[in-house]
């Protein structure tokens, strides 16, 4: 879900999607960009790609709540990734379904305790990473899924957040 732009992955995870040999998985894309066509592309030879296009962001969240993964392709390629905390990483981890990401200079080390994640960029090792993932029981799935909300819950919430800004500014 989200903007479906070249630069942030989103043709990897669908090269490497295409390379797993699982059947009866999905891969669901929402949101648009200049990977569009592609998607599009793709889903017509690949019945298990399926392209929603823009959706709301009700819809969105549906999705990702029946969701086995969800995934945020963006790698550390680019100098921006210094700086940048993809707002997709807090969504998905709150969102208690299991997350795999990239490792991203600008997201800070404990995040990757909660989720699945990867260094490698090659779509060889992004197509083994999910069909690791995809094979683990639902058990194992819901463990890390709701790890993860508690984690955000517990410690990224807009008050402990904002708790740790007042903390900081009265040690000024």
């Amino acid at each position: 879900t989200g903007t479906l732009a070249k630069r942030y992955g989103i043709l990897n995870l669908l090269n490497a999607f295409i390379d797993l040999k699982m059947q009866d998985v999905k891969l669901v894309i929402c949101g648009s960009g200049d990977a569009a066509k592609d998607i599009i592309k793709a889903s017509e030879i690949d019945s298990r790609i399926i392209y929603r296009g823009l959706v709301k962001r009700e819809e969105a969240l549906i999705l990702q709540q029946n969701a086995t993964l969800l995934v945020n392709p963006r790698t550390p390629e680019g100098e921006f990734t210094k700086y940048s905390f993809p707002s997709k990483t807090m969504e998905y981890l709150a969102s208690g379904i299991p997350t795999l990401l990239y490792k991203l200079p600008g997201i800070p080390s404990e995040y990757y305790d909660y989720c699945f994640s990867l260094t490698d960029l090659s779509v060889s090792a992004l197509t083994e990473k999910l069909g690791y993932i995809l094979s683990l029981s639902s058990d194992e799935l819901d463990e890390i899924g709701i790890r993860a909300k508690q984690f955000i819950y517990a410690n990224k919430s807009p008050i402990n957040q904002t708790k740790k800004i007042v903390e900081l500014i009265n040690k000024l």
